[in-house]
């Protein structure tokens, strides 16, 4: 029978019981037994209601909140006398359903969550407990943050009990006991200290070896801020602030920081304990913060914690207007969090951190704002995302004109619209105000790796990669030089260090580098490789590039039917870009198939005009396309203004992309020696798809003894390549 009332729930969990079973099972058997006998005496005694056990946490109720405090704190300081028993409890008030000595509800809920995002020997309770147990004697609270917790709808705000102090009639005669010889244990400590620091004082050696090591210790990872702030549109504040304290960091040689990309996964998972996060990254320390923000009233406060003990180091609080001190602050952070590590600042270093981001507080707000909806585009893939961004990044170069990061942010938006002449502009800007910051020549690259002018972009690539800061941006740029090395034949083993430099990253960016790395082993003609880092894409839950490698896989293989197949099951869950569209146009015009082709280009026309975007198609196809549908004159007029163009673009440069898709237009014309001429200096350049011997453009091609020549040649290549770099991860050398 089911009964709804008003009851406080409390909720109690061992700190550390999962690894103890790993390592002592006997042991932690034995301690459950002393948390019953520890807990459910007290538990009765406040008049509670043992529910169950739960593994090793315990369900209990209780009519009144107060008994529900007082019975928590006595079981924490039950445990100071308990080895190993160190809980975390938590506390709320709310209407629950009792069925069958069991209890359920959104109370017991939010009671499981506030026990496990409190501390060891700590206890947590909602607001509503807080409430009902102000000015009860012996209880005080403490307000510790407002919390979006697990499956709970609304935020809520978090307190907690202090447990250290002393409550009449609760605490066991032990307790009293432990207590009263603190003071001989602090002198006996203070002796041992005494004794330790002199046999370091008089032995040198020893304490060698105690610098070497701390030398060691100055790995940290600047984690995502809590915000704090009560409006949702502060968010940008809370992520600029966070990435901003992580570049000026990024600033000292002698610390070595985590990327925003390994430190993203957390964000959606605010309450892991720090030396969890410590251990998982293989940091020593962990910067954390929160950031309040109400309009010009702003605080900020940012902590240094040992990642292997969850220890405090150093801190400070920013309170105040939001001005340019608040820039400084950001500098100072870093220089006080490097010399609490003893790292070593030098001059150079100093003048950069002293040198503010921007000169003006506004300028930097609306560049934070552009840089968090740039994040929230590649994201989403969303258009209005880098409408709004390219809108801040002109608001803050109207303030601040030769403001570097709104600088090249602007020109990574162009980037993300194909506008690559725009980009340009702003690459060049950012390296001619500062030719020591690294964004500008990173931008370059990209612009030069989207124009498919692979030696030009390695050039900027490298440039890039030699100078600070080496932050996200930084990483990707050595993943982004591996992929401008993977296109050509010659590098291709140059580019493996860097594309595992990328498997480095963090789960935000990893979908872009399967992918690179799926398409790299396809280049070279080692289809289950790439198909293995396919699917690790499509583990990942979300990517075009899934969609785009999977079916290029099947295509390269000629198998067109499962190509064709997969993008219908996928197109049916998710457009990204209406790829759907765009990759079943190739496979339709390579089936010969123009009319359905006609119906797909279309669909993806109609779906780039209205967002204002560039058509990813080469002109070849377009001509291809109308030449099959009997459009004789529209095809020769796509293919003489195509040809032209590309004929200029290589006198300007020698590209592989280029010469690719000038055999293409001269073997639709039909002049067979032009078409073979461009197709040898491609494969000179870079790799030949095997496919094309069944490619229907080249058909009249398939039966010449120079074409064949030209495909068996590359085909030769790369198996050679393959063989290599199995010697490679046989010996060791690489591990992809």
């Amino acid at each position: 029978m089911q009964e709804r009332r008003l009851a406080a729930i409390m909720f109690t969990d061992i700190v550390g019981y999962t690894a103890l079973m790993g390592s002592d099972e006997e042991r932690a058997f034995q301690l459950l037994k002393e948390n019953r006998l520890v807990q459910k005496p007290i538990i009765e005694k406040h008049g509670g209601k043992w529910l169950k056990e739960m593994g090793d946490g315990i369900l209990a109720s209780f009519t009144t909140v107060s008994d529900a405090v007082y019975c928590a704190k006595e079981i924490q300081e039950a445990c100071l006398s308990e080895e190993d028993l160190k809980l975390r409890i938590g506390i709320h008030l709310g209407e629950v359903v009792f069925e069958d000595e069991d209890v359920f509800g959104d109370g017991v809920n939010i009671a499981s969550r506030l026990e496990a995002i409190a501390p060891a020997g700590g206890i947590y309770i909602s607001e509503s407990v807080h409430k009902n147990v102000l000015n009860k004697k012996g209880i005080e609270t403490e307000f510790v943050k407002e919390h979006h917790l697990k499956n709970v709808k609304e935020s809520v705000r978090v307190y907690r009990i202090k447990v250290d102090e002393e409550i009449e009639n609760l605490q066991p005669q032990k307790i009293k006991k432990f207590r009263s010889i603190i003071p001989y244990l602090i002198g006996i400590g203070v002796v041992i200290v005494a004794l330790v620091a002199l046999i370091f004082w008089y032995n040198p050696e020893e304490q060698s070896l105690v610098t070497e090591s701390s030398e060691i210790e100055k790995s940290i990872a600047v984690i995502p801020f809590w915000n704090d702030s009560p409006h949702p549109d502060n968010a940008y504040f809370c992520s600029g602030m966070e990435e901003e304290i992580r570049i000026q960091l990024l600033k000292i040689a002698d610390l070595q920081i985590e990327s925003r990309q390994s430190v993203e996964r957390y964000r959606q998972n605010p309450e892991k304990e720090l030396t969890t996060i410590g251990t998982e990254l293989g940091v020593a320390f962990i910067v954390e913060g929160s950031v309040r923000k109400i309009g010009d009233d702003v605080r900020v406060t940012v902590q240094l914690i040992n990642a292997k003990t969850g220890n405090h180091i150093w801190g400070e609080t920013y309170d105040g207007d939001y001005t340019e001190k608040l820039l400084v602050f950001q500098a100072n952070t870093a220089i006080q969090i490097a010399k609490s590590l003893n790292a070593v600042i030098t001059p150079k270093e100093t003048q950069k951190l002293e040198k503010a981001t921007s000169s003006d507080i506004k300028a930097y707000d609306f560049y934070v704002k552009g840089y968090y909806e740039t994040l929230n585009y590649w994201k989403t893939l969303d258009n209005k995302y880098l409408v709004t961004a390219l809108d801040h990044y002109d608001r803050a170069l109207a303030i601040d004109p030769e403001f570097l990061l709104a600088i090249t942010g602007k020109g990574l938006a162009f980037v993300a619209y194909y506008e690559y002449d725009s980009a340009m502009f702003y690459a060049d800007k950012a390296i001619a105000l500062d030719p020591e910051f690294n964004r500008g020549y990173g931008l370059k690259g990209e612009c030069y790796n989207f124009m498919g002018k692979s030696n030009l972009a390695i050039e900027y690539f490298l440039k890039a990669i030699s100078l600070p800061p080496k932050d996200g941006s930084w990483l990707w740029y050595n993943v982004a030089l591996g992929r401008s090395y993977s296109v050509q034949k010659n590098n291709i083993i140059k580019a493996l260090p860097y594309l595992k430099k990328g498997l480095e990253m963090g789960d935000e960016d990893l979908q872009a580098v399967y992918t690179i790395i799926a398409h790299t082993f396809l280049n070279i003609g080692d289809y289950k490789k790439g198909e293995e880092y396919i699917l690790k894409v499509n583990e990942l839950d979300f990517s075009c590039a899934q969609l785009n490698a999977y079916a290029y896989s099947l295509k390269v293989q000629s198998n067109y039917k499962k190509a064709l197949h997969v993008l219908d099951s996928i197109c049916s869950e998710q457009v990204c870009e209406n790829s759907c569209s765009r990759d079943k146009f190739y496979i339709y015009l390579e089936l010969q198939e123009f009319e359905l082709a006609e119906q797909e280009f279309n669909e993806y026309r109609q779906y780039v005009e209205e967002r204002g975007r560039t058509y990813l198609f080469d002109s070849a196809y377009f001509a291809y396309m109308y030449k099959g549908l009997g459009m004789e004159q529209e095809a020769l007029t796509t293919l003489n203004s195509y040809r032209n163009s590309l004929e200029s673009q290589l006198v300007k440069n020698k590209n592989w992309v280029s010469y690719v898709n000038l055999s293409f237009v001269y073997a639709m014309q039909e002049e067979k020696e032009q078409a073979l001429h461009y197709l040898s200096q491609a494969a000179e350049l870079g790799f030949i798809d095997d496919y094309l011997e069944i490619h229907p453009i080249f058909e009249n091609l398939w039966s010449d003894p120079k074409f064949k020549a030209i495909v068996k040649k590359s085909q030769d290549e790369k198996a050679a390549i393959r063989a290599q770099i199995r010697e490679m991860e046989e010996s060791g050398e690489l591990d992809l």
